[in-house]
């Protein structure tokens, strides 16, 4: 496999492209990385697995404005690391949510991965406080 990088610095922005293989996995994770940057850049040669397929149309479908008083119903069927990167996306986008998926992935343990996202939330709350008393005494 032929692999190219090319990097150009204009202007302070860096500027480039890297072709990676189709792979569901690295698919996956730049399509968060592109949700997460608030960016919209063109991913190409992205996977079509059905995994990928269905985060990409979630995570497009995110971008609308939704209610903070009705949960949104976001299934994820039987996409693991699509249900996975959800939670920590949905922690992080204005709006209430109920992730759901099939019957298999209900039975899987998620409990961990929320207790730590919750943990986040938390401390990164503690931390905003923290820098808006500091700007305030000053």
């Amino acid at each position: 496999m032929k692999q190219q990088i090319k990097i150009k610095k204009q202007n302070k922005k860096l500027v480039g492209s890297i072709y990676l293989p189709s792979s569901k996995s690295i698919s996956n994770r730049i399509l968060m990385i592109r949700f997460l940057s608030r960016k919209d850049f063109t991913i190409n040669n992205l996977s079509t697995a059905k995994d990928t397929v269905l985060l990409a149309k979630i995570l497009e479908s995110l971008s609308k404005k939704y209610s903070d008083k009705i949960p949104t119903v976001i299934d994820a069927g039987n996409a693991g690391t699509a249900y996975r990167f959800l939670i920590a996306a949905l922690c992080i986008t204005p709006g209430k949510w109920l992730l759901t998926g099939s019957k298999r992935m209900k039975q899987r343990p998620i409990k961990p991965l929320v207790e730590i996202e919750n943990k986040a939330i938390e401390i990164a709350s503690m931390i905003k406080g923290l820098i808006n008393a500091i700007y305030k005494s000053i």
